[in-house]
């Protein structure tokens, strides 16, 4: 009985290195562009369990039936299975990834950290340890084994931290009291780090174990606490907040919004349908750039109006974080209308402007006249994979290292009270703000037209709970099958976003025209300003168009990336 459960705690224990092993890979390959894993809780711990199983159930079969093509391939085929495995993991699980390339890449990867990590724990004497070895009796290690204990201790430390935060991520869910959660985080960190340290005392001598895994649990969980001290005094200096123009003027809308927008009567007034421009984000607000081009569209006879969406530029704040989201934003923009007192409007969308407006039309399909969508975000909840390297900016957004925020940042999807308790919304500005780089919105050869933009009134807290809500609303495309509204699409070759994001609104809507720009980025009047409002021209007043529409069924951008 004895020896039976010494091979049911051995099979356990083998079980959970095997798993660990896992979290430390998929953790590290996660830094590949075309791979992320979503930000819910313990979910790469989920995935690792996912592709553990998959591999210890479903490999041997792909191996079985695949064995002549591993054979010939002189095994390099396996990295195809292991893409698979990825592929499935990806169904089951949080983990996303972006092309079955991106697949192949992750597993190669995975198949040479692998390597590394398992001989670490062979060597160790944690892998594959005979029954009767007992680690009471391994003798003094020499300095090679020393070494790998030591690397060992450190990657288990950094274990332990991890652990600690994603139970203080779990805790912030039921409190938004940050002492309670740092006091859970430090308790899971002193637990956590002795566990580890036991782990990698077994390579000692074993009257060690105890002193020395209380040691390191005792240091851990000081630089733990030092850590959280140093993170909740951080200073942050927040930039100015924007300073309202001669033409700008605010609503009060009923639901509770205050507004802030921009109107340019028609000149000469023709048209009893104004236009609405939405702009991208959803954490930004309406630029100077925007505004010296939509304000054009006056002389076509359309009023033009555009506004900060709540919580950004000039428009109000509100007090609950949580109260930000796609819902509130489609009743602000419905109050709007009701403002205007029209019953149909012209949307024009930028970005996630674009989806904001396709989702208004998939809900109220008659109070939209028209529509057009300017480099427009995704409507799935498949991932979207920014691909910065068609732009002036390859490395995409600038960093901004503020721990505080950065803390606030990560707490925000799971406690919004804990997130705004350490991080006022105000504070937020600089990590969106300080992230932003207008080099995106252009071609690599015409970074010297990306505009600069001073104090715009960001807000990190408005995108991560667009993110946010947009997991639980219903698809906007089914509605949109029987939609026989006029819609433009227009989609740039540089465009950082992926060409099937264009794909799906060419499937979802039924009256649409698809016209594809060179030389142009996300914001495509930038660059080519002209040919952009001869578009619109034409679309709003029923015009021959300028150039002929894209009718072709791939993507017409060069390749660029993986």
């Amino acid at each position: 009985m004895v020896r039976r459960w010494r091979q049911l705690l051995g099979h356990v224990r083998n079980l959970m290195l095997r798993l660990t092993i896992t979290y430390i890979v998929l953790s590290a390959i996660r830094a590949l562009p075309g791979i992320r894993i979503r930000d819910a809780l313990f979910c790469t711990w989920v995935a690792s369990g996912a592709f553990v199983l998959l591999s210890r159930f479903v490999r041997p079969l792909l191996l079985a039936l695949t064995l002549p093509l591993t054979i010939t391939t002189a095994g390099l085929f396996i990295f195809v299975i292991d893409g698979i495995l990825l592929l499935l993991t990806d169904l089951l699980t949080g983990l996303e990834i972006a092309s079955f390339g991106w697949a192949i890449v992750g597993s190669v990867a995975m198949g040479i950290m692998n390597i590394w990590v398992e001989s670490g724990f062979k060597r160790l004497g944690w892998l594959e340890r005979e029954s009767e070895d007992d680690p009471a009796e391994i003798e003094s290690p020499g300095w090679a084994l020393r070494v790998l204990l030591a690397l060992g201790l450190l990657l288990g430390i950094v274990f332990s931290g991890l652990t600690a935060f994603q139970m203080g991520l779990a805790l912030s869910t039921l409190t938004g009291r940050l002492a309670l959660l740092a006091a859970v985080a430090l308790v899971t960190l002193a637990i956590v780090s002795w566990a580890a340290s036991w782990l990698i005392a077994e390579g000692l001598e074993a009257a060690n174990r105890a002193r020395f895994s209380g040691i390191v649990a005792a240091l851990t969980t000081l630089v733990g606490a030092a850590v959280l001290t140093l993170v909740a005094l951080d200073p942050v200096t927040a930039p100015p907040p924007p300073a309202p123009l001669p033409e700008t003027a605010y609503w009060e809308l009923p639901t509770g919004s205050t507004i802030a927008f921009y109107r340019y009567p028609a000149n000469p007034p023709a048209a009893a349908t104004p236009v609405v421009y939405l702009h991208d984000g959803p954490g930004f607000a309406v630029l100077q750039p925007e505004r010296a081009f939509y304000r054009q569209l006056v002389h076509l006879g359309f009023d033009v109006y555009l506004y900060d969406r709540v919580g950004t530029g000039l428009s109000s704040r509100l007090p609950d974080i949580e109260a930000y989201g796609i819902n509130r934003d489609i009743a602000d923009l419905d109050a709007i209308r009701d403002e205007l007192g029209v019953e149909e409007m012209i949307l024009v969308g930028q970005g996630f402007g674009a989806e904001l407006a396709a989702r208004y039309l998939s809900r109220f399909p008659e109070r939209v006249h028209r529509a057009v969508f300017i480099s427009p975000t995704r409507l799935s909840n498949e991932p979207s994979f920014h691909n910065y390297a068609r732009t002036a900016s390859a490395t995409g957004v600038n960093p901004v290292l503020e721990p505080r925020l950065l803390v606030a940042e990560a707490l925000a999807p799971f406690g919004p009270e804990a997130a705004q308790n350490l991080a006022s919304q105000t504070e937020m500005r600089v990590l969106a703000e300080g992230a932003f780089d207008p080099r995106t919105w252009v071609c690599p050869a015409d970074a010297d037209h990306a505009p600069e933009i001073a104090s715009p009134g960001f807000n990190r807290y408005v995108q991560l709970r667009k993110d946010i809500t947009q997991r639980s609303l219903p698809d906007p495309r089914p509605p949109l099958a029987d939609n026989l509204t006029p819609a433009l699409i227009l989609a740039a070759e540089c465009d950082f976003l992926p060409w099937d994001v264009v794909q799906e609104y060419r499937e979802a809507l039924l009256n649409e025209t698809v016209f594809y720009v060179e030389d142009a980025g996300h914001m495509i009047q930038l660059t080519q300003e002209d040919l952009m409002i001869a578009l619109i021209r034409s679309f709003l007043l029923d015009l021959p168009y300028p150039m002929d529409p894209y009718a072709g069924d791939r993507s017409p951008r060069p390749s660029v990336g993986p």
